[in-house]
């Protein structure tokens, strides 16, 4: 009796330690993304308001924002608002004009009014959210100081900043990614922790949606990142091991496929989008009417499909990877790079990808830094590079030694292998490095905070060691 009573104090014990340590992790989680929620909207503000009209006036190209897209937008939003208020939400589309951006903009129009406080309020909420969810990531490898420096550098990254403070799907696409990492890293948890893996299960699901709604095509990348989460529980798993793979992978595959089937089964009017235009340059060009892409003929642009040619799924896939590609090249701009190549083959492609890789983590080059952009806010941006481009490049270096000697390696891993194929994704797509900085950013500033963090994770170890003992330790 004495004995089965101690049992149940015991465990009583272990679950409000348990509930008291969810309940901990809620509270830092909320404190910190108030903390970013106000300083993002406190940075748009100064940014809007003092910054851009007093010091920088010409960068503003048109209702208070600093790209043209943006204004284009935000032109279409105010368009939709007013159809909304005349003829009631039943007029409202996602997809006004082919494009995103405006609809949900459209939609804090229509209920707040299109003053620039209302869009930024959202927006520092979203800017928020993925500081936090940086900061959870990182939560998996390090502790909270490291991961909270990481974190911080995203949240006040210039970059990062622009792209949440003008009207732009990417703070959109940000998310998805990001919450999809955080859910992939949640899922192959262990087994005790499994109230975390059904989170990250619904993490999947709508890290799904928010990637197709905003970059579609990117889309089928998802289905082979899912195998990261099978390859960690792979790498740590001991007995039953290919049970295990085999139960975490369905956990990761099954709610992609039910985010892709919820977002087809949506109205047509809700998931409309652009084939090439000025904001996806690297969606594929126009399909014949079987949906499949023309082959290249000798100059390398894609010709009349033979009515008894069926390509296979590799060959499809490749043909689409050509038009986007093309269709970059012949973009204008001052950072084009192999802005002439168009791999003519899988051998050619698999060649380049080095290339790409090299372009998609270190471009802009040192060169570059400082020299005149396309507009008044690259021009900043590029002189901003003197700062921050050798903190990246720093970042980059603390990675590669975190990836061999840091705590956690297989999570370590597990985000650089993430990163490092959307990154390639986009570099092998996207010559123009303008675009590519802004495509890029959600994968790249979190290789870049994961570096920082390695780097912050160090210093307070070495504050930690007697000062006999630091000299003979090597970073």
């Amino acid at each position: 009796m004495i004995s089965a009573l101690s049992r149940y104090q015991r465990a009583s014990g272990a679950k409000k330690r348990a509930i008291k340590r969810v309940s901990t992790k809620w509270r830092t989680a909320g404190t910190l993304w108030v903390a970013s929620f106000l300083c993002s909207f406190i940075l748009f503000e100064l940014a809007g308001r003092v910054v851009v009209p007093q010091f920088f006036p010409t960068a503003d190209v048109g209702a208070g924002f600093t790209t043209p897209d943006s204004t284009g937008f935000h032109q279409i939003a105010v368009r939709q608002a007013e159809i909304i208020r005349q003829g009631g939400w039943t007029k409202w589309s996602l997809f006004p004009e082919n494009h995103f951006p405006a609809g949900y903009a459209s939609v804090l129009y229509a209920l707040f009014g299109s003053q620039r406080e209302v869009l930024w309020l959202f927006q520092a909420a979203l800017h928020a959210a993925n500081t936090l969810l940086i900061f959870l990531i990182l939560r998996h490898v390090f502790a909270w100081v490291p991961a909270a420096v990481g974190a911080t550098y995203y949240l006040l990254y210039p970059a990062s900043l622009e792209f949440t403070f003008n009207l732009h799907k990417d703070i959109f696409f940000s998310l998805g990614c990001y919450l999809l990492l955080w859910a992939f890293l949640q899922t192959s948890r262990p087994t005790q922790e499994s109230p975390w893996s059904w989170t990250g299960i619904l993490g999947i699901v709508v890290a799904g949606i928010l990637v197709k709604l905003s970059r579609a095509y990117v889309y089928p990348v998802l289905y082979f990142l899912a195998l990261l989460v099978p390859l960690r529980v792979f790498l740590e798993s001991g007995s039953r091991r290919w049970g295990k793979v085999a139960l975490v992978a369905l956990l990761a595959l099954f709610p992609l496929w039910s985010a892709d089937k919820i977002m087809n089964g949506i109205p047509i009017r809700l998931k409309g989008e652009a084939s090439l235009d000025q904001e996806n340059r690297g969606v594929p060009g126009p399909l014949d009417n079987r949906g499949v892409p023309g082959p290249l003929d000798n100059r390398g642009v894609p010709g009349p499909l033979d009515k008894q040619q069926t390509p296979g799924l590799v060959k499809f896939f490749f043909m689409n990877y050509q038009n986007a590609r093309m269709g970059f090249n012949q973009t204008e701009g001052r950072s084009r790079l192999d802005h002439d190549f168009v791999p003519k083959d899988l051998k050619e492609f698999v060649f380049y990808i080095p290339r790409g890789l090299q372009i998609g983590l270190f471009s802009p080059w040192p060169t570059e830094w400082g020299t005149p952009g396309s507009s008044t806010s690259v021009t900043i941006w590029k002189k901003l590079l003197f700062v921050y481009g050798p903190l990246n490049y720093l970042a980059m270096g603390l990675l590669m030694v975190a990836f061999v000697a840091g705590p956690k390696r297989i999570e370590i891993g597990i985000i650089v292998l993430f990163c490092l194929l959307v990154i390639v994704f986009f570099a092998m797509i996207v010559s123009n490095v303008g675009a590519l900085n802004r495509f890029r950013n959600p994968p790249y500033l979190l290789l870049v905070a994961t570096g920082l963090a390695w780097g912050s994770y160090r210093l307070m170890q070495l504050r930690r060691l007697p000062s006999a003992s630091r000299k003979g330790i090597i970073l």
